[in-house]
């Protein structure tokens, strides 16, 4: 994978969409996108339509808006860029070795570490349901589940979810 571009943090919303596939940097970049067409819309257009102070107010806040997202998309660059999608695998397999060890808190430890860096990585979240499950942890093995399936990666797992939810109940 190629590490992303400063340049990618120029429109709001594109890092996070570009390289995470977050749906919700998707609606931040449609909101600025609108915003962005009523200034100019507003400002070349119909200038008649609003008042010089209103318009003052407006670009004001596209220009804040625009500010607060490419400092936030920097920072996420950033961090992505720190961290590359080898040493992210590199960690996945090794929990996985731990996780075959049966070493559950060596296990629990780099899976926890590869959430702080993708806390969307499904691969990650359903053995961290698993390992806990093994380790008698059955509520939190049902809260790490619950996470899963409501996040974007949970359609991918439904039926190992839904079997993890029935060996867990046992449990409790």
């Amino acid at each position: 994978m190629q590490a992303p571009s400063l340049a990618s943090c120029w429109w709001p919303g594109l890092p996070q969409l570009w390289w995470k596939g977050d749906l919700r940097a998707m609606m931040l970049a449609v909101l600025f996108a609108v915003v962005l067409n009523f200034a100019l819309t507003a400002t070349f257009v119909w200038p008649e339509m609003v008042s010089t102070g209103s318009l003052a107010a407006i670009w004001t806040g596209v220009i804040t808006f625009w500010a607060i997202a490419a400092w936030i998309g920097t920072r996420e660059v950033t961090r992505i860029r720190g961290r590359s999608v080898e040493q992210q695998q590199a960690l996945f397999i090794n929990a996985q070795m731990e996780y075959l060890k049966g070493h559950w808190l060596e296990a629990e430890t780099l899976l926890r570490e590869l959430l702080g860096i993708d806390q969307h990585d499904g691969d990650a979240r359903l053995m961290l349901a698993s390992l806990l499950r093994h380790s008698d942890r059955a509520g939190e093995a049902l809260n790490e589940l619950e996470t899963l399936e409501l996040s974007e990666a949970g359609a991918k797992w439904a039926s190992e979810i839904s079997r993890e939810r029935q060996l867990a109940s046992h449990i409790q």
